[in-house]
């Protein structure tokens, strides 16, 4: 059975919950206290579709302005893109247009999702919170700067976490060339200095 290697990267400000994200999709599983990135972490999802078998790696990159200029080696050979806003913080909407420059100047145009965490938050109905975007803003981002789709998620519940991950299996399907899995699953010792691995495995994108 043929394996392909993807590298995603994963964007957006501080406190908006990608680790949370990550832990939810590689482990189905909330960590509601999770520590802030410093640097990058990454985790890797194993998904086995048809007569293939996908190894997603998922780097975590963290939101700290003084680390962009490190970035440049942690978005190397991404395969596509996911940025994570929280939807009762409106900064961390604003600064997707910000992420997304910076993705299209290191790499050109990637595939990108755009997710809205924290849509539980939205929805309760002990302490609900305003949301910071209606869906005409959201639409309208996603449009101008050329994203593949956007979907409201929330990490706690593991509202459309897995419909949106879904979607990304496929657009790595459709990637003409995905990059051949080597020996074991290793990355860049030089870039992940302060880098941890958590594996999981699963069949879907069916």
């Amino acid at each position: 059975m043929a394996e392909y290697l993807y590298k995603v990267i994963v964007i957006g400000d501080n406190f908006v919950g990608k680790v949370s994200l990550l832990n939810r999709y590689v482990n189905n599983r909330y960590v509601e206290n999770c520590k802030k990135t410093i640097g990058v972490d990454y985790l890797l999802k194993v998904i086995h579709h048809d007569e293939c078998t996908l190894r997603i790696q998922f780097w975590d990159i963290c939101g700290q302005e003084h680390t962009k200029q490190l970035s440049r080696s942690y978005y190397k050979d991404a395969s596509a893109c996911v940025i994570v806003f929280d939807l009762t913080n409106r900064n961390s909407f604003n600064s997707i247009r910000q992420w997304k420059e910076e993705v299209d100047n290191k790499l050109g145009q990637i595939p990108t999702l755009i997710l809205a965490n924290k849509f539980d938050l939205i929805v309760s109905p002990d302490n609900p919170h305003s949301s910071c975007i209606d869906d005409m803003d959201l639409e309208s981002l996603k449009d101008s700067i050329h994203a593949t789709d956007c979907y409201q998620v929330s990490a706690k519940t593991g509202h459309q976490v897995h419909k949106s991950m879904k979607l990304l299996g496929k657009i790595l399907l459709g990637i003409s060339k995905p990059k051949p899995t080597p020996p074991r699953d290793v990355v860049d010792p030089s870039d992940t200095s302060n880098a941890n691995e958590v594996t999981a495995s699963s069949s879907c994108c069916n």
